[in-house]
């Protein structure tokens, strides 16, 4: 399926801590960089609602129509924007949270090996000074067919660390 550029979300604000059945947020929504509105759900299980301007209808409308081709909630009776807004803001969220987690583990050692990653919480990292002989050691211990995520660049590691937490 081809990737929806047009739609998109800024100023994501969610409160986890009043999140009950479904993520409590606010968010702007754009069609094209222009502000379309904004997009709030209370986060008790309803439905996520977009407050727009009544002179944006035929943008909401342009916006709805787009969104169809990128959702696949043919059993929901709530348009097809909401569900796309629903899904982009998800997927943010869950980014945001991979990345600061990655943020902390990428300061010790962190190891790929087949199909799971191991996060070594006792061996500290400094990127700062040279790691070869803790690396070393530690393939010397798992073999040479694993991967030290701290070997490698930040955006790599953070591509291989991802692909394990979703």
């Amino acid at each position: 399926m081809e990737t929806q550029k047009r739609i998109t979300i800024k100023s994501l604000k969610v409160v986890e801590s009043a999140s009950q059945e479904t993520l409590f947020f606010t968010a702007n929504v754009y069609l094209d960089n222009r502000l379309l509105g904004v997009a709030s759900n209370g986060g008790c299980g309803g439905c996520t609602e977009i407050d727009f301007p009544k002179d944006k209808t035929k943008l909401f409308n342009v916006a709805n129509e787009y969104a169809k081709a990128f959702t696949d909630k043919t059993y929901c009776f709530e348009p097809p924007l909401v569900s796309l807004i629903d899904e982009m803001v998800n997927d943010m969220h869950a980014d945001k949270k991979i990345q600061s987690m990655f943020k902390r583990h990428i300061k010790k050692l962190v190891m790929v090996k087949g199909k799971e990653i191991f996060i070594f919480s006792k061996i500290i990292i400094d990127p700062t000074k040279d790691n070869t002989k803790t690396y070393d050691l530690i393939r010397k211990e798992n073999g040479d067919n694993i991967i030290i995520l701290n070997e490698l660049s930040l955006e790599e590691a953070f591509t291989q660390y991802s692909s394990f937490m979703r």
